[in-house]
């Protein structure tokens, strides 16, 4: 009888440490899990601050370019009011000297 009780003793420690083991293996494999999902995540987070990164540097370079086009819009509108005056001018002078002339 002692043996038959030292067996099932035996018997149910060998099985407990047997879920043991096995709930060991399984919470192995969900931390490696877990790190590998973290792992995922960091490099996601990376990519992301390289990509945001990219984006505000183009937008600064698209600032740039549009500063420097209203600098040359401005510069042209100048430009025509300078060419508008000196053509009135010379239509002025055009007529001046038709008048002129007629008399």
């Amino acid at each position: 009888m002692a043996t038959t009780q030292n067996r099932r003793i035996a018997e149910r420690a060998q099985s407990r440490a047997e879920e043991t083991v096995r709930s060991l293996r399984e919470t192995a494999a969900q931390a490696l899990s877990i790190e590998q999902a973290a792992s995922r995540l960091a490099a996601t987070g990376t990519d992301q601050a390289a990509a945001s990164e990219q984006l505000r540097a183009s937008l600064e370079s698209i600032a740039a370019g549009i500063e420097e086009n209203g600098q040359s819009i401005h510069e042209l509108s100048r430009s025509q009011r300078d060419v508008a005056e000196s053509a009135k001018a010379v239509q002025e002078g055009a007529e001046s000297t038709a008048v002129s002339l007629q008399e």
